[in-house]
């Protein structure tokens, strides 16, 4: 899970980058550039990004949550085991998008929280009819989706920082 909450940041973040700084002609200006005017610049490009996650949680909404309840149909009669990872992977990213984003778009808390109210109602169907208990995981996963939250919540600390800094000036006594 960290590794793909990092490539997703990482995919995000030099996409905005690479955009504004040409990596191969600026790096050195880039590299320059002192850590406010980083965040200045990181500022403006963060909410130009917040439309992907709209999208993508509206993806999870309309077509992943109903494709799990396909799987008991697909399996034609024999016995489907929960992918523990995958799933919780899959919940811990829109909690982490949502923590992350609820500050430049607002907008994207309702969908996170429709996200949630249809996941619980699927998954306890699932879990209730449709899974084979295969094992018990002891709470192993516990450990990496808890750490991943937590880093969804200090990237989305940094990114209020960057808006409060570039909104009130990176001078000001709030900054």
């Amino acid at each position: 899970m960290i590794y793909q909450l990092a490539t997703l940041y990482i995919t995000i973040v030099s996409q905005g980058v690479s955009a504004e700084i040409k990596v191969s002609e600026h790096f050195a200006e880039w590299l320059a550039k002192t850590p406010v005017e980083q965040l200045e610049s990181w500022s403006q490009q963060v909410p130009e990004v917040s439309g992907y996650f709209f999208s993508y949680v509206l993806g999870r909404i309309g077509m992943s949550l109903p494709m799990l309840l396909s799987f008991p149909i697909l399996s034609c009669g024999g016995p489907v085991y929960p992918d523990y990872a995958s799933e919780s992977v899959s919940v811990g990213l829109i909690f982490i998008i949502g923590l992350t984003y609820s500050i430049t778009s607002p907008l994207i808390m309702p969908l996170c929280l429709l996200y949630f109210c249809m996941a619980y109602v699927v998954y306890c169907w699932l879990f209730r009819y449709a899974y084979t208990p295969e094992f018990d995981g002891g709470g192993a996963y516990f450990r990496e989706l808890y750490y991943g939250c937590v880093i969804g919540l200090v990237f989305g600390t940094l990114s209020l920082a960057a808006l409060v800094g570039s909104t009130l000036g990176w001078a000001t006594y709030e900054f």
